[in-house]
């Protein structure tokens, strides 16, 4: 058998719904006990038939005001159909005074003698201080109070078809005090349960409303999403559990739109990377093709021309080489599958090795090395070989896009908390405020114009960054005073790398 499933919608409207019949069933409840119920013809004697007659002219009678109404308009039934005696008829007084609720009861005076008393009423009642025919206002109803506990209503005076003056009276009887105070409570419980019940209702109704239409708009937020429009933002209303789905939904929806705007940005680059590298990887490539048709043709036939060839050849050869090297590691640091080897190093010591090789390998480009600003606690924790690549990256990105000529870079350090900071400054132009984060993003160029002459695939100090977060640092650029661009880069000390590679392990 299939369950049957219900949506939160229809649970709650159930829910409410289901409590506001049990509230009605709770409140009938307390009203036919402090009221009491309708008497059926149970209640009449069913062997006198003349009862059985005049029973039905009185069914359902349960106050005063019903009681005298139906007395009229049973008599004036009775007239209808002919039976003018029954206002001399014990059994039309009896089967009225049993229909009527407990505590209304009835006397009947006929030519001012008792004719009727019910039984209801004590037996030493007092029927001497009962009004005569026609003294309608001159009630009694404090002695009747006093000594009986019950109240005349209503008097009710007839002609009979015989002349006869009948006066029927109407009583309230009152009950204990224990039971008047019975009653009272129950009646303000059902007061109390009828306030409470509209109250509830309403409370209920915007319950529900502030459930369902929430869930509405993150429904249809949802679908949005679903449809590609991350445009559609979601209102939070409330603090609660709906509130934080709200929120957490807006979260999702922010995020998706970052990582839209993420993946544009990895697209671009990398169709830009594609380009560059394709063109950085043409030129060499297309020498070294060419060159070895010239000998294959034997256009180099001396052998001057031939080592010429041979060593234009290696050296494209090597620029494509240094290309998918860089290319390689950008991939491993990139999925992390680079390893690192760290050791104690000599942080000037390193620098001073560094500064021999590069005036060296850059003498023929008017490029000059400068070392300052040493300071005493310069041990720090490096792969030696992998931070080496960092320092290469920011040199070379410099020779490269610093036209200005002699070139000068500047190598210090210095010492900052819980570690040391290496400081490389050029004399060059620097870079726009814009683009001072973004040289640090892979594939990223600031000389467009020039990316048609000068090779690299934009990967240099995106390489550096990844490396020196490797070392649990911070690499950073900003523009110095003299104009120059100036690269960062904290390392923390010996102490605080090995405490940062104890906590990653």
């Amino acid at each position: 058998m299939k369950k049957v499933q219900f949506g939160i919608k229809t649970k709650l409207y159930l829910t409410y719904i289901t409590g506001l019949i049990i509230t009605i069933i709770l409140m009938a409840t307390v009203g036919y006990i402090a009221h009491g119920s309708r008497l059926t013809s149970g209640n009449i004697d069913a062997s006198t038939r003349d009862r059985m007659n005049y029973n039905f002219q009185f069914w359902g009678l349960n106050s005063v005001e019903e009681a005298g109404r139906s007395l009229n308009q049973a008599a004036n039934a009775l007239r209808k159909k002919g039976d003018n005696n029954f206002m001399i008829t014990s059994a039309f007084w009896e089967a009225a005074d049993k229909s009527f609720r407990p505590q209304i009861s009835l006397v009947v005076f006929k030519n001012d003698v008792p004719f009727y008393i019910s039984k209801k009423l004590p037996e030493d009642i007092d029927l001497e201080i009962f009004p005569k025919y026609g003294e309608m206002d001159s009630y009694p109803n404090e002695v009747l109070f006093e000594k009986y506990e019950t109240t005349i209503q209503r008097q009710l005076d007839y002609y009979s078809v015989n002349g006869d003056k009948v006066a029927a009276f109407i009583l309230l009887g009152t009950a204990s005090h224990a039971d008047r105070l019975f009653v009272i409570i129950l009646n303000n419980i059902l007061v109390f349960m009828v306030l409470s019940t509209i109250v509830m209702g309403i409370i209920s109704w915007f319950v529900v409303r502030s459930i369902t239409v929430p869930l509405d708009t993150l429904i249809e937020a949802t679908n949005e999403v679903r449809r590609g429009n991350l445009e559609y933002e979601v209102e939070v209303t409330s603090k609660d559990k709906i509130g934080e789905l709200s929120e957490a939904f807006e979260a999702m929806r922010i995020q998706l739109i970052r990582n839209e705007k993420i993946r544009d940005e990895y697209e671009t680059s990398r169709r830009q990377m594609i380009s560059s590298i394709s063109h950085d990887l043409r030129t060499p490539v297309t020498a070294i093709k060419l060159h070895a048709e010239g000998i294959l043709d034997g256009v180099a036939g001396s052998p001057e021309k031939m080592s010429r060839y041979l060593k234009s050849m290696s050296s494209n050869a090597q620029v494509v080489d240094h290309l998918l090297k860089e290319l390689t590691l950008f991939s491993n640091l990139d999925s992390e599958r680079e390893s690192f080897q760290f050791s104690t190093v000599k942080l000037s010591r390193f620098l001073q090795d560094l500064k021999d090789e590069w005036e060296y390998d850059y003498s023929d480009k008017q490029v000059q090395f400068v070392l300052s600003g040493h300071c005493e606690n310069e041990q720090v924790a490096l792969d030696v070989i992998h931070f080496r690549r960092v320092m290469v990256n920011v040199v070379e990105n410099a020779v490269k896009y610093v036209d200005k000529r002699p070139l000068i870079i500047t190598l210090s350090t210095l010492e900052i908390e819980n570690g040391v900071r290496l400081i490389i400054s050029d004399n060059g132009n620097g870079v726009e405020e814009a683009h001072l984060e973004a040289i640090f993003s892979r594939f990223h160029r600031i000389d467009t114009a020039r990316q048609s002459s000068v090779p690299g695939s934009g990967l240099g100090l995106s390489i550096a960054k990844q490396i020196v977060l490797k070392h649990h640092g911070r690499i950073w650029a900003e523009n110095s005073d003299r104009g120059g661009l100036t690269i960062c880069i904290d390392l923390p000390s010996l102490k605080e790398a090995k405490h940062e590679e104890n906590t990653d392990s």
